[in-house]
């Protein structure tokens, strides 16, 4: 009969028999860290804690993944949390403003005053989110990857290059043109998606409430 190995390297509650060198035992760890990074978080944290410690117990150093290096991980597993839920507007302050700014035309703000859009942000197994904005009036989503540039055609019809950065459960989305810069800063909580959108000296707050 097999016995059991649990997550951290152990087989029914005893060691398991190291083998090969050191370094070869740390480059085989790393590659499951990074498979576990994208599949199984958690457990790919707690199997990191366990290596670093095994290493420390060996007077060896342990080469960290990349993905657990300048706060990578804990932020995209603080995002996580707020993956595939929806939510939808239940509160705008100075959006026809921010609208205004923007050159959108009255009927046009006339409309997008109207309509409560539900948003949603989803995360492919490339690492790849799209976010979604879904209304009687329009549907729109965007595809990027943190960090790096990508064209986009905004609701109003502007075309841009926008970079999507990440700090803990904030989005930051920067959009450029040649006659504007626009921030949306998403704020994701369990109770709320908080977004602060900025062009010139125009601020405008929009928040969101889970319906799923």
């Amino acid at each position: 009969m097999s016995r059991n190995r649990g997550p951290a390297g152990e087989q029914n509650g005893g060691p398991i028999r190291r083998r090969g060198t050191f370094s070869s035992r740390c480059t085989a760890v790393a590659a499951v860290l990074r498979v576990a990074f994208y599949s199984n978080r958690p457990y790919a944290l707690h199997l990191h804690r366990h290596c670093t410690a095994a290493a420390a117990a060996d007077n060896k150093s342990f080469t960290v993944p990349f993905e657990f290096r300048n706060n990578t991980f804990q932020n995209r597993a603080a995002m996580d949390d707020f993956l595939n839920k929806k939510y939808k507007l239940s509160s705008s302050e100075n959006f026809d403003q921010y609208m205004k700014a923007l050159g959108v035309g009255m009927l046009t703000r006339q409309l997008g005053n109207t309509v409560s859009p539900v948003v949603e942000l989803t995360k492919s197994d490339d690492g790849k989110y799209t976010l979604s904005s879904n209304s009687a009036f329009k549907n729109t989503s965007i595809t990027f990857k943190l960090g790096e540039e990508f064209d986009e055609v905004t609701p109003d019809g502007r075309k841009v290059k926008s970079t999507v950065t990440q700090e803990g459960n904030k989005l930051l989305h920067t959009q450029k043109s040649d006659k504007l810069v626009t921030t949306i800063l998403r704020e994701f909580e369990p109770d709320q998606l908080k977004m602060v959108l900025k062009v010139d000296d125009i601020t405008c707050t929009r928040v969101y409430k889970p319906i799923q």
